[in-house]
């Protein structure tokens, strides 16, 4: 095979790598200026399903996958920061060998449970997209073991009011889904990756 064929088939092999699934429950402008931005940006590296769901709870909702495995939700449209923030994760995602984390992965051996991060951001805030993206690093390294879940604050006031956020970003850490959980740990505000990962280990080690 010649040095064209090799890189045809790398690019093809990356493409199929990271995926998002969007489902809604009507179209909104939006969240199309967000599809038709990362396809400006990443092209055909990026496979994009979006998919019509009348009988979602709520109304849109974005998965990130890699290599098949569902490592990110995020529920409401990005918009202003929210958009650079995911932006930023897909390339970590796409070149996630950069980014692995031998610490964390053996962190995550001990656990060795699914771990939910769910984090309350808005699109104006500057600290959420800092968090998040330690998330997602967090999430890559933890051998799928770890799902993070964003949630839009504008777009879910409803969860805003429920789980009486007050401040973005707030970290929710849990053995399951935030709306299952029958404990909790809370980070309010910006904290260091070191610091939520012991507070991780605290939790679920007791260490």
């Amino acid at each position: 095979m010649d040095s064209k064929g090799i890189m045809e088939k790398k690019e093809k092999i990356v493409a199929n790598s990271v995926s998002l699934k969007i489902e809604m429950s009507s179209s909104n402008p939006f969240l199309t200026e967000f599809i038709e931005e990362i396809r400006r940006t990443f092209g055909n590296s990026i496979k994009i399903d979006t998919i019509e769901n009348l009988e979602m709870e709520k109304p849109y909702r974005i998965s990130v996958y890699v290599d098949d495995k569902n490592i990110l939700h995020f529920l409401g449209i990005p918009k202003k920061r929210e958009v650079e923030m995911f932006k930023d994760i897909l390339e970590i995602f796409l070149n996630r060998d950069k980014y692995l984390n031998k610490k964390i992965s053996r962190i995550f051996n001990k656990i060795n449970e699914h771990v939910w991060l769910t984090v309350f951001i808005s699109p104006l805030c500057p600290y959420c997209p800092i968090a998040v993206r330690m998330l997602s690093k967090i999430s890559l390294s933890s051998g799928s073991l770890a799902k993070v879940f964003v949630i839009d604050s504008m777009d879910n006031p409803d969860l805003v009011e429920k789980y009486k956020i007050r401040v973005v970003p707030t970290i929710f850490i849990t053995k399951d889904p935030i709306e299952k959980a029958k404990r909790y740990d809370i980070l309010v505000g910006a904290f260091p990756e070191e610091f939520i990962l012991e507070r991780i280990v605290k939790f679920f080690l007791g260490i």
